[in-house]
């Protein structure tokens, strides 16, 4: 019998460039395993992925764009950085370290497309760290304690931004320079971000122990 995605270890879902859901899981602290569904044959293939002893302890799966030619790439979250698998060709694309000071990665990543390349931004506990996919050379780090949630913010000229849940309200990043370009205080702590299109600019949509909350962002402030 195959086995499936478990919660008690890391796990995504995503699709595969050519449109196939897939699932992602690790199966032990080293075996990545991973199912395309092709639901108009009704088919299903599984393979596994080994991972190196260097990468220990994942604490997390993130699926990244198509980019080097991949075309099923996932984030590895470890204890001391993080690895780009390519789950197709069974390689490694690239290993992303903290660059600055040392510190355990204690979220989900996040993927900030950027002029033509794939960036991935991941926080410790007291800084954000900024990586080019291509090579997982370090693009920028800055100072920004208590990080508990990252989203990319797209906008209307070309720019993406960073948004950072935080203990009592999100901060709005210049992710290629760290510069903080807007705070939106909550008196809450922000534990979860997604970013959607609307009709006047980009929606935040922020979550957290008081509830739900969507904001209309002015493109003009930013």
């Amino acid at each position: 019998m195959e086995r499936r995605p478990s919660t008690a270890w890391p796990t995504c879902f995503t699709t595969t460039p050519d449109g196939l859901p897939m699932a992602v899981w690790l199966e032990t602290d080293r075996v990545v395993r991973s199912t395309v569904w092709d639901p108009a044959y009704g088919t299903e293939r599984t393979t596994s992925f080994l991972l190196s002893p260097g990468i220990s302890s994942p604490l997390s799966l993130t699926p990244v764009p198509a980019a080097h030619g991949a075309t099923a790439t996932i984030a590895v979250v470890g204890r001391r950085g993080i690895t780009l698998v390519d789950l197709a060709s069974e390689r490694i694309v690239t290993t992303m370290r903290s660059h600055g000071r040392t510190g355990v990665f204690y979220l989900r990543p996040c993927v900030l497309p950027s002029h033509g390349r794939i960036l991935l931004a991941a926080a410790t506990s007291g800084d954000i760290h900024l990586w080019d996919t291509a090579d997982g050379s370090p693009v920028a780090r800055w100072n920004a304690p208590d990080t508990l949630a990252l989203a990319a913010i797209p906008l209307a000229d070309g720019r993406t931004l960073l948004a950072s849940g935080a203990p009592s309200g999100v901060r709005i990043w210049d992710p290629l320079t760290g510069e903080l370009r807007h705070t939106l205080l909550t008196g809450a702590p922000v534990h979860a971000l997604a970013v959607g299109a609307g009709p006047a600019g980009p929606v935040l949509h922020i979550h957290g122990p008081a509830g739900l909350a969507t904001l209309t962002l002015d493109e003009r402030l930013l």
